[in-house]
């Protein structure tokens, strides 16, 4: 085996390539496929940070496979390619670099025999790659992406075919991971494992071994699994009817830590022929669409001590101008969002930036320590940042779980890199990062795909014109009149705040809150603050019949009704209202629940406790 990394050639042909400009003033592509000029690349630096392509392409040695690699660099312009099962030696991919990818560089790993072989190509104007490590079935670097900060280790991978030999594997990845100078990790390939059986169709119909020591592997490295967001598998067998196999094999692993620096990561299938497997894309993009972030009520705030007199303050200092009952509820929430908002900005700020600074300080101090030794004014300024880093620890946690939305785990259950693990995936899993129009077009502008799904919805939620009095009045002509009236009066009476009381305690914690920002947690922590206002607004708006739209108002989250949704009838709209508006829907329905039976036919199951 031989592993080598290929010099960079055509440097002059480069470089006249690199100062030629057309009539509009942008670079030009050389015949080869030329990497992108100057404002191409600041251009796809500001939008996206990093493309990764990963193929198993089975074999560079003819010249429509280089014409597809070539195609394939041109059409998704990546900064790195990975490339298994070369049968190539690393001379060959060497002289095949800068014919397939004008102006890269690449390090390669010797075919062994017919098969084998793995390669990765970079192009130098977008990274730096260095301190490489290749055995036969994997090459590891490090990267600097070039004007930014950003550093980082990738793997490029080619599994082997027997069980053990995979494990073995995965426990070298794991002790190189173990030493690696930076955080994060990114790593492609061919794993050539499953890890459950949604990720195969076809053939026998059980898990090897190798499928729970690969997930105790992404468990125990903390990485996650990226998702492709249009379609599953990336490998099939070619054949067809009852003897057609297909299943995930190809994948993009990357370490939890990712998010600190910012961004999103995308993971799709490239349709391309010419292999049994499909490239794979990792994208790390900037967020495209930049927006105000709506105010959302922390549960961590609680953990400070004065924040129950923060709010204390807040609601009983502020007089809310004259109007409804609901109105001023929801001018003092109003108040109390910007007094929380700047009092978060002063007294939190961002909690993993703070906890890392604290972690500094404490190791500088335990530094003196080394050197100086102890002095009693030390030890109390180290029993003091062990306190804050423990405080920061403990509200990290909160925020995490939080925005994991796991609820079967008890509070105060300190599993800050499952919940942020969760929260991650979650949020890939509802990324929408393109959609399909009505007439089969792809859509990936923010502003377009808003404008999709808004002509989508609006049309099936918007009732046709017309009086539909007289065919209501045709139809409930016929409907018995069982509600008497003992029981109008009933559902019509005033509210109590016992009854409040108990409709409040029926709303859980930890709810995605409405567009106020304000979660039940807030709620039943101050009740005994606002539970009067609480009742005298939901009393008046059973007298008045109305609710205040700005407390009626609500967001429309669209959760993906299957793994590869591509269009907005793929996508089920869930509606995220205020608490007060659950609150006296809780009412209703509280008062409603007595008399179900009598409206509800025996028939029916739905609708009626016990049925």
């Amino acid at each position: 085996m031989g592993w080598q990394k290929a010099p960079q050639r055509n440097k002059e042909k480069r470089q006249k390539n690199r100062s030629s400009k057309n009539n509009n003033g942008r670079g030009v592509t050389c015949e080869f496929g030329a990497i992108s000029q100057a404002d191409q690349v600041l251009q796809t630096q500001i939008s996206v940070y990093m493309k990764l392509i990963s193929w198993y392409v089975r074999g560079l040695n003819s010249p429509s496979k280089h014409r597809m690699i070539k195609n394939l660099i041109i059409q998704e312009k990546p900064a790195i390619a990975f490339l298994q099962e070369t049968k190539s030696s690393s001379t060959v991919i060497d002289r095949l670099s800068n014919k397939i990818w004008a102006g890269c560089s690449s390090i390669s790993v010797d075919a062994s025999g017919a098969s084998g072989g793995l390669a990765i190509l970079w192009n130098p104007q977008i990274v730096f790659l260095d301190n490489f490590h290749a055995t036969l079935h994997l090459i590891q670097a490090t990267f600097h992406l070039i004007g930014t900060n950003i550093h980082g280790h990738i793997t490029n991978v080619y599994f082997p075919q027997t069980i053990q030999q995979k494990l073995d594997l995965l426990d070298t990845i794991s002790s190189l991971n173990e030493n690696r100078h930076f955080p994060l990790w990114i790593g492609g390939g061919d794993f050539n494992i499953i890890k459950s059986m949604e990720e195969k169709q076809g053939g026998r119909i059980r898990l090897d071994s190798d499928s729970s020591g690969f997930k105790q592997f992404l468990q125990n490295d903390r990485l996650m699994d990226i998702p492709t967001f249009n379609g599953i598998f990336n490998w099939s067998n070619m054949r067809r009817g009852a003897h057609y196999i297909t299943s995930r094999l190809d994948r993009f692993l990357i370490s939890d830590n990712a998010i600190y620096l910012g961004g999103e990561f995308n993971a799709s299938i490239i349709p391309q022929g010419g292999s049994d497997h499909w490239p794979i894309l990792l994208q790390w993009s900037r967020p495209g669409h930049y927006c105000n972030r709506p105010f959302r009520f922390e549960a961590f705030w609680f953990t400070n001590n004065n924040f129950k007199a923060v709010v204390n303050n807040a609601w009983t200092s502020y007089t809310p101008p004259e109007g409804a009952k609901m109105y001023q509820f929801q001018q003092k929430l109003k108040n109390l969002k910007h007094t929380l908002k700047a009092w978060n900005r002063t007294h939190f700020g961002n909690i993993q930036e703070s906890q890392q600074k604290l972690e500094q300080q404490m190791r500088a101090l335990q530094q003196k320590f080394i050197l100086e030794g102890r002095t009693e004014e030390q030890t109390q300024q180290e029993q003091i940042l062990w306190n804050q880093i423990e405080e920061r620890q403990k509200q990290e946690d909160v925020l995490w779980r939080q925005k994991s939305r796991i609820s079967w785990l008890k509070d105060g259950e300190k599993n800050t890199k499952f919940f942020h693990k969760t929260t991650i995936q979650r949020r890939m899993h509802n990324n929408i990062t393109f959609v399909n129009n009505q007439q089969g077009e792809i859509i990936e502008a923010h502003e377009d795909m808003e404008k999709e799904f808004t002509g989508y919805f609006k049309d099936i939620l918007t009732e046709p014109e017309g009086n539909r009095t007289e065919a209501i009045r045709a139809i409930t002509q016929h409907i018995p009149k069982i509600i008497n009236e003992e029981h109008n009066n009933k559902l019509l009476q005033p509210t109590s705040l016992k009854e409040v009381e108990e409709a409040m305690a029926q709303l859980k914690d930890g709810k995605a809150p409405g567009p106020d920002g304000f979660t039940t947690n807030f709620f039943h922590e101050f009740w005994d603050l606002i539970k009067a206002e609480v009742w005298d607004l939901v009393e008046e708006s059973r007298s008045m019949h109305w609710v205040l739209l700005a407390l009626n108002s609500t967001f429309i989250a669209l959760v993906p009704k299957e793994a590869a949704s591509n269009r907005p009838e793929k996508y089920r709209p869930i509606a995220l209202c205020n608490v007060i508006y659950k609150l006296i829907s809780k009412v209703i329905a509280n008062r409603l629940k007595p008399l179900l039976p009598l409206l509800i036919s025996p028939e029916q199951t739905g609708y009626v406790e016990g049925r």
